[in-house]
């Protein structure tokens, strides 16, 4: 089953709406220190963070003032990902203490049958040596996509049977791979049923 998780991306957020839920999480945290002891950000300094967005955003207009709004906002958004993925590893899923830490949490998924196969799967060469690009079209109501590669030498046609990655997101980059060899890849997405629909790439690469 689908564990919920605390959400990290507070980029969509408006500007009044960012200093509240921040607020929150500090508080929460904060009144829970055995639960989360050692947070990536201390609470002091997420504290003091969040005291100057707030001190920003209630100024009157000045010059630079979207400027220095957009500074304090990187910081915090950083801090706010940074102990929401530190708050997921603590958790793991756990409801009861995912509450304790102020974050908005995913929804529960539920099962939606089978998912058809993505429109394209794009691979390109990674810049580092040995690695892949992959872009893999978005599928409705997807938890994940899988990448199977393997060496184009290999006769076997079902990816099924092929060297298989995770990937919680539709592009990725993937490591590995043994310079010179050429790879032939498929992808699929992945949800509540056991059920997976391969689209294959339409080009093989030479990893670099």
């Amino acid at each position: 089953m689908h564990k919920q998780s605390a959400l990290i991306d507070f980029s969509h957020y408006s500007q009044p709406e960012l200093g509240p839920a921040a607020t929150l999480i500090y508080t929460d945290m904060t009144a829970n220190p055995v639960t989360y002891p050692n947070p990536k950000v201390a609470m002091s300094i997420f504290n003091n963070q969040i005291a100057n967005w707030n001190t920003i955003y209630n100024k009157p207009d000045y010059d630079g003032k979207a400027g220095d709004l957009n500074n304090a906002r990187t910081v915090l958004e950083t801090s706010l990902r940074d102990n929401g993925i530190y708050v997921n590893s603590i958790a793991k899923g756990d409801l009861a203490l995912l509450q304790k830490s102020g974050y908005p949490l995913s929804k529960l998924r539920t099962p939606v049958g089978d998912l058809l196969p993505p429109d394209s799967v794009d691979i390109t060469n990674g810049i580092a040596p040995g690695t892949f690009d992959i872009d893999i079209a978005i599928v409705d109501n997807a938890w994940g996509y899988l990448l199977a590669f393997t060496a184009v030498s290999n006769t076997e046609k079902d990816p099924n049977l092929w060297t298989i990655k995770w990937s919680a997101k539709h592009t990725n980059t993937f490591g590995g791979f043994i310079s010179g060899t050429q790879y032939k890849f498929a992808a699929c997405a992945v949800g509540s049923s056991n059920n997976v629909f391969w689209k294959n790439a339409p080009n093989n690469l030479f990893a670099q």
